[in-house]
C-alpha cells in the first residue's frame, strides 16, 4: 500500500490558510478544504485525525509568524533601539500583522462569539503572549520616563488596540456591509492602510511625557 505524500500535510494547511478568514471555523468543512488542496478526503482524516487538530494547526502556524516578528523588536538590546523606540517598531509590526489577517481576526471574533471552544482557546492562549510583550515594553519605557506615568500599562494598552486594532478589523465588516448597502461609504475611505502610520504617530505623539 502506497504511503500518503508528506507534502499533503503542507497542501491541507495551506488551503485552510485560504479558505479560513472567509468562512471562519464553523462554516469550514473538511471536504472543502481538502477539495481546495486537491486530495483525497481520507488524507484529512490520516494526517490530521478532526476539524479540531486541524483549525489549530492552521492558526498556530498563522500566529506564530506574526509572533516570531514581534519578539525579535521586542529583543533588540537599548544599544539599537531604546523602549520608546522598541514599542514603536512593535506597533508597526501589530498593525501590519493585524491588516494582513484582519478577515481572519474578524471571522475568528465571529466564532469565539458563536461559542467556538477551538476559537476561544486559541484566543485566550495566544493573546496574553503578545499583549505580555507589549506591556512590558510600556513598562520599562514608563521606567525610564520615556512615556507618561499617568495611565496604567494596561490603559495604555487599551488605547493601542482601540487605535490601531480595531479599525483594521472594523474595515472588514464595513466591506461586506458595502455590498448591500447602496451609497455606503467606502471603508478604504475610513481606515486607508497608509493610515495606520500616521495613526502610530498620533498615538506615540499622546504618549510623550
Amino acid at each position: 500500500m502506497a504511503r500518503p505524500s508528506r507534502n499533503t500535510d503542507r497542501q491541507l494547511i495551506e488551503a485552510g490558510r485560504r479558505l479560513l478568514p472567509h468562512v471562519g471555523i464553523a462554516g469550514l468543512s473538511l471536504r472543502s478544504v481538502a477539495e481546495e488542496a486537491g486530495v483525497n478526503l481520507g488524507m484529512f482524516h490520516y494526517h490530521f485525525g478532526s476539524k479540531d487538530e486541524f483549525v489549530r494547526q492552521v492558526l498556530q502556524e498563522i500566529y506564530e509568524e506574526f509572533f516570531e516578528g514581534l519578539h525579535a523588536e521586542f529583543s533588540r538590546p537599548d544599544d539599537e533601539k531604546n523602549p520608546i523606540q522598541r514599542l514603536r517598531a512593535m506597533l508597526e509590526v501589530l498593525s501590519a500583522a493585524t491588516f494582513r489577517n484582519r478577515e481572519l481576526i474578524a471571522s475568528i471574533v465571529r466564532d469565539v462569539l458563536g461559542g467556538s471552544e477551538v476559537a476561544f482557546a486559541f484566543v485566550t492562549a495566544n493573546v496574553p503572549r503578545h499583549a505580555g510583550l507589549v506591556l512590558e515594553t510600556i513598562r520599562e519605557a514608563q521606567r525610564k520616563k520615556l512615556i507618561r506615568k499617568g495611565p496604567t500599562p494596561e490603559q495604555i494598552l487599551g488605547l493601542c488596540v482601540s487605535t490601531l486594532g480595531i479599525p483594521l478589523v472594523a474595515s472588514v465588516a464595513l466591506e461586506r456591509m458595502q455590498k448591500s448597502l447602496k451609497g455606503f461609504v467606502p471603508p478604504k475611505k475610513i481606515f486607508p492602510a497608509d493610515a495606520v502610520d500616521m495613526r502610530i504617530d498620533f498615538l506615540m505623539r499622546g504618549l510623550q511625557p
